[in-house]
């Protein structure tokens, strides 16, 4: 690393030769001295001299460990870099898709076992070849690269979302006694973390961090132990094919695919290969084709998409305001994009980093316009979620509707806005949200077996009873808690995210309830077959970022439990405006329109209201997930 290669190599010779004469000449310690002296020679450029030790190690790690080993699949990467450093594309190519295939029979493997912070820490481990695969494929005009690059990127973003969604749709199909208790048992350890962590500081018990410390280890043996527990009854995850994923794509349709990567160099020096963050797309058309291209700086478009979202999230910006930075947004993002997308007419996008921040339907066309004027939008966390949307579960109860949480007496929150404010969600002062009770009590009656829930009944214990409801709607008051370091209790952004419920005043709505909903909590729900859920409040939508594993949040948790699609709010919103986009969105939905379509037509109609133009009013709502008419199925 030091450069002093002459007196690296006969240190490198020596435990060569000492592991051979100790452990044998067919040992994996053998097969990894000769990868580090390979290593040393491809660093000097002497390439002809590290191929065969490559080659070596890898033939006796195959003999060895086996062919699935991650020892094969480094060795195999190895070769890639080499090739790569050699300008030889197909070889490069080839020992590439070879180790990733390897690192995929890994990663089935080792993601059955350990709670979510485990499998996270494990997933990282490959994000170098995620980089190389989508580095490559930028640099050559090659099918073959892109189509690698694209099934990697879709085999690993969203992964553990999807995983641990199917492993609770797994055991929620095989509810024997024994699954059922350790369901259960999850679930009221969540509840305890999230009640704990939401105490006010004078009311913490003295063991206050050994037993937060406590609950957590004891919820990560639980999703441990739930994994392996599915696993029994079939694989965790399937293989994503691009002929499949394509097929499954509208007619004159279009996946965006976004990635942040970090652009891999096989030449800079060990430590050094990989750049600074970037942004990418990869286009998904329905006849299979791909196509890409390079965004740029992730810094860049960072701030800028920050921008957007300020002058979103804020009716004090004039609209020219928003729409100049929108425009700035749009051509970076997507002004690259247009020519892949002329014949489009409905996008389904997959945002990563920053760009889940903001509504697409906010970005303008060429021409200046809103894209909600010209293009259906669907968010995807990944476009591998068009593979797991037709759920073989139909929903077994009528619709619920919940609003206008009971909060004792209007406190010092502004009333007009579905949010919390305190940094201590225990100690806010809840005003009261009679928009929502308009709201609920328009919507209900659409569905005439709906059940409706308002003011004293409005309770978080009412939501963590139902079960399986065709429809799941909550309007109440909602929180993104986004200070991570100020309070160690609410690291996890699961906790710092939520919704409130009446009994809020007293800290209790319920047995073992305190009106504090988070999304940890709703996890914990049994939305399998539910066709959507709502979540009329303020922040809904939002959560601590992770590249290429999407929002960690409400949403998130919406989709461990098994809703097909969600609709969530960006930012803080309106309590008297609110009630007129879910009207129009719900009756559109009544008469047959695509979940997506219902929501842009809503938009559509509020942003030709010049009391409701601004886009803070009609586009804080994105859809996610299902596009198509709800069925009546209950």
């Amino acid at each position: 690393h030091q450069g002093r290669y002459d007196e690296a190599e006969p240190l490198y010779r020596q435990a060569l030769e000492m592991r051979k004469r100790l452990l044998g000449e067919q040992h994996p310690s053998v097969a990894s001295s000769l990868n580090n002296l390979a290593a040393l020679y491809e660093s000097q450029g002497r390439y002809e001299e590290a191929e065969p030790l490559y080659q070596e190690a890898l033939e006796m790690r195959k003999r060895l460990l086996g062919e699935q080993h991650p020892r094969v699949a480094d060795s195999l990467n190895n070769l890639a870099a080499l090739y790569w450093n050699q300008n030889n594309f197909q070889q490069t190519l080839s020992y590439l898709e070879q180790g990733l295939a390897v690192e995929e029979q890994v990663l089935q493997q080792n993601l059955v076992g350990g709670s979510q912070a485990d499998k996270q820490d494990y997933l990282d481990t490959f994000d170098a070849t995620t980089d190389a695969a989508i580095t490559l494929s930028l640099q050559h005009s090659s099918e073959e690269a892109n189509q690698l690059a694209l099934k990697t990127l879709l085999q690993r973003k969203g992964r553990l979302l999807g995983l641990f969604a199917n492993i609770l749709q797994i055991l929620q199909q095989n509810l024997n006694p024994e699954n059922q208790a350790l369901l259960d048992r999850w679930i009221s350890t969540n509840q305890q973390i999230s009640h704990l962590a939401h105490l006010p500081s004078n009311k913490r018990p003295d063991n206050f961090d050994r037993k937060l410390e406590q609950l957590r280890s004891q919820s990560q043996d639980l999703q441990n132990q739930l994994s392996r527990r599915s696993s029994q009854y079939r694989q965790l995850t399937q293989s994503v094919e691009i002929s499949e994923l394509a097929s499954q794509l509208p007619t004159n349709s279009a996946l965006l695919e976004f990635v942040l990567y970090q652009p891999f160099d096989p030449e800079a020096p060990e430590g050094e290969r990989f750049g600074d963050r970037r942004y990418a797309a990869y286009i998904l058309h329905p006849d299979g084709s791909i196509q890409r291209q390079d965004l740029g700086k992730a810094s860049e478009i960072n701030d800028l998409v920050g921008s957007l979202y300020q002058g979103l999230s804020s009716d004090s910006y004039a609209i020219a305001e928003v729409k100049e930075v929108a425009k700035k947004v749009s051509d970076r993002i997507l002004a690259p994009l247009r020519p892949y997308l002329q014949n489009a007419d409905h996008w389904f996008v997959s945002p990563d980093g920053a760009l889940n921040l903001i509504p697409f339907q906010v970005l303008l066309d060429k021409q200046g316009k809103y894209l909600v004027k010209t293009t259906p939008i669907t968010n995807l966390t990944s476009g591998g979620d068009l593979l797991r949307l037709d759920n073989d579960s139909p929903a077994t109860s009528p619709p619920i509707f919940v609003g206008n949480p009971y909060f004792k007496k209007a406190g010092a929150t502004d009333v007009a806005l579905r949010s919390a404010t305190s940094s201590t969600i225990s100690q806010q002062k809840w005003g009261a949200l009679p928009g929502t009770a308009t709201e609920v009590e328009t919507l209900a009656p659409m569905w005439p077996q709906a059940r409706t829930f308002l003011e004293q009944q409005a309770t978080e214990a009412i939501v963590k009873q139902a079960e399986q409801p065709q429809i799941l709607h909550l309007a109440t008051h909602g929180f993104f808690q986004d200070y991570p370091n100020s309070d160690e209790a609410i690291i996890n952004p699961l906790v710092r995210s939520g919704l409130v419920f009446a009994g809020v005043k007293k800290g209790q709505s319920g047995e073992n309830e305190d009106g504090v909903m988070t999304a940890l909590e709703m996890a914990g729900l049994d939305l399998q077959g539910t066709q959507m859920a709502v979540l009329s409040a303020c922040e809904t939508g939002r959560g601590d970022l992770s590249a290429g594993q999407g929002v960690y949040g409400l949403q998130r948790s919406l989709v461990f439990a098994g809703a097909e699609s969600q609709l969530v709010s960006l930012w803080r919103i309106s309590d008297q405006d609110t009630p007129e986009l879910m009207v129009k969105y719900y009756q559109r939905l009544q008469n047959g329109e695509g979940r997506t379509q219902a929501l842009r037509q809503a938009q559509l109609e509020m942003l030709n209201d010049p009391q409701t133009a601004h886009p803070y009013y009609w586009s804080a709502f994105i859809q996610s997930g299902d596009w198509r008419p709800l069925d009546d199925n209950y």
